[in-house]
């Protein structure tokens, strides 16, 4: 998990140091067509329905374990980020700036949604991630997953969907969803848990 520490604490000094709106613009600078194809697709990683197919795809495997862990981390992730949502008012970049101060806005985009705070997407993608992680026996592979979800957290700035600290909050939300869950699966069902952490064919073993 020191990849994610460490992601927390350089998102923190940037929040620190720079304003809202100057933040985003530093990390909403550059554009090519190429990233624009990229993170227009990239980003439905953090979608609920990408969560859900896994969820799907893992009971077919019937690794029921993991598929609980990741359906419990999702929901709650995604419960929290929307009572959030209602009650932090937070406008989106394109509301927040004004008509003379045009943000990038990539051509096909469809900018859904009011509320900024915190970002939805980069909650599923850090619960998920952080949910695999927790399962994987092969330590690099669970490095791979956390990267994977930072770029899904990047996307929504890059898309100019959210500020940096609504990304640093879903991450948050995500992460501390996930260990929660993972947490009160070991605990009050033990025995499917040892059997998970002995099956040599959960991802990344």
């Amino acid at each position: 998990m020191a990849v994610v520490l460490a992601f927390f604490l350089i998102l923190a000094g940037f929040l620190l140091f720079t304003s809202r709106s100057g933040g985003f613009k530093d990390l909403n600078l550059y554009h090519s067509p190429g990233l624009n194809s990229f993170f227009f697709y990239y980003t439905n990683l953090g979608d609920g329905l990408f969560s859900i197919f896994l969820v799907l795809i893992f009971l077919l495997l019937r690794k029921f374990d993991l598929a609980l862990q990741i359906l419990l981390a999702f929901l709650l992730s995604g419960l929290l980020s929307q009572i959030l949502k209602a009650t932090i008012i937070s406008p989106r970049p394109r509301d927040f700036f004004s008509v003379n101060d045009q943000i990038y806005i990539v051509d096909g985009l469809t900018l859904g949604g009011k509320a900024s705070f915190p970002s939805g997407h980069t909650a599923s993608a850090f619960a998920l991630a952080t949910s695999l992680a927790l399962f994987a026996r092969n330590k690099m592979l669970g490095i791979l997953y956390l990267v994977l979800a930072i770029l899904v957290g990047y996307s929504r700035i890059y898309l100019s969907q959210h500020f940096p600290a609504d990304v640093f909050g879903g991450a948050v939300i995500g992460v501390l969803v996930a260990f929660c869950v993972f947490i009160f699966m070991d605990k009050y069902n033990p025995r499917l848990m040892k059997r998970s952490r002995k099956n040599k064919d959960i991802p990344g073993a």
